[in-house]
């Protein structure tokens, strides 16, 4: 899709299994975000400092866990009501 990455193809050994490889524009493109994503999140470092940099990161991954997507969606074992652990 988008010229970045090559066909599928099922592995030999294991036909559940499909591999895929990126083009060299691929390459260029995931290492160009990865530079970006770098460079963001050590401004947000400088800019928050290490604890509350440590905090955003932690709501960050509460906010994209599965409980909090069922508690979102009204279907929590926590009975709808979630609180952060």
């Amino acid at each position: 899709m988008f010229g970045t990455a090559s066909s599928s193809c099922a592995d030999a050994r294991d036909k559940r299994s499909k591999h895929a490889a990126l083009t060299t524009a691929g390459r260029d493109k995931l290492g160009h975000g990865i530079a970006l994503w770098v460079d963001a999140n050590a401004r947000v470092e400088r800019l928050l400092g290490a604890p509350a940099a440590a905090t955003l990161r932690a709501i960050a991954e509460e906010v994209a866990s599965d409980d909090f997507a069922a508690a979102f969606k009204g279907r929590s074992e926590r009975g709808g009501d979630w609180k952060a652990p």
